[in-house]
């Protein structure tokens, strides 16, 4: 799914076949697994641009495991696909209260930053995003941090960022942009 969105593969429709191909072998075999089924969901509101499996899957995911962090945050990104960003950001801070303090920290931070770019809070997606910074950059963060500097009118601030992503990726943003399905939400990244 990474190698798709960021343009890090020369073969960006075989490896979204193939993602599309293990996600559908991974539901087969493990139907009853809550982390399976909602790291699968995450995939396919990518590679197939398609939130309604992705949907089922995450809701059953939670269902199954709602203890589980890293299960709230993949349903919290399918929610984020399907234009959903309040329940997306509702889920993403149910993931940081059970794991505030692990691994995928810098993960919970950029989405919910995203989530609150979306939702037209720029400062605070601003915030969210430099503090996801302090771990690691990505290009994902560097795009959403120098949108959000730019609908905040803080042009210099915004160069620095849209430079840091250009350093990150070849792909010119219009292609992450691509990623999300609400025409709306590619405007206001780019």
């Amino acid at each position: 799914r990474t190698i798709v969105i960021y343009g890090w593969s020369d073969e960006v429709e075989a490896h979204r076949q193939q993602g599309i191909l293990l996600a559908k072998r991974a539901i087969k075999s493990a139907a009853e697994d809550a982390a399976v089924l909602a790291s699968v969901a995450n995939d396919l509101s990518v590679l197939e641009q398609s939130v309604e499996l992705a949907l089922l899957l995450a809701e059953r995911a939670v269902a199954i495991n709602p203890g589980s962090a890293n299960v709230w945050f993949n349903c919290g990104w399918v929610r984020f696909m399907a234009g959903e960003i309040e329940a997306a950001i509702e889920h993403f801070e149910t993931a940081m209260r059970l794991d505030p303090a692990g691994a995928n920290r810098p993960a919970y931070l950029l989405y919910l930053g995203a989530a609150h770019f979306f939702a037209q809070r720029f400062e605070q997606a601003a915030a969210l995003l430099r503090e996801r910074n302090q771990y690691s950059e990505s290009p994902g963060g560097a795009a959403f941090l120098a949108a959000s500097y730019g609908h905040l009118g803080q042009t210099g601030a915004a160069r620095q960022a849209l430079a840091r992503y250009r350093a990150l990726t070849p792909l010119p943003i219009e292609s992450l942009a691509r990623t999300f399905l609400d025409p709306g939400q590619r405007r206001m990244l780019l």
